[in-house]
């Protein structure tokens, strides 16, 4: 099993805080940019994921999205 969004996102987090000074608020801010680039540049990869996807798998698209809003909830 992959990890889920709720865990990227503190992944994330806890990727770039060391980056932003350990300011928790600029480091949910970089990984928000980050999800944001990924849907932004990759929307296409749904379509050839969908082939290696099973019944009930997040797609590429919907997983990054989740991901986003587990950050800005935090």
């Amino acid at each position: 099993m992959g990890t889920t969004p709720e865990e990227k996102a503190e992944q994330l987090i806890n990727y770039y805080n060391p980056y932003v000074g350990y300011k928790y608020n600029s480091a949910k801010q970089c990984a928000i940019i980050l999800c944001d680039e990924i849907l932004n540049i990759c929307p296409a990869a749904d379509i050839g994921l969908y082939a290696l996807k099973d019944e009930g798998d997040t797609s590429f698209v919907e997983y990054w999205e989740q991901v986003k809003e587990h950050i800005e909830q935090l």
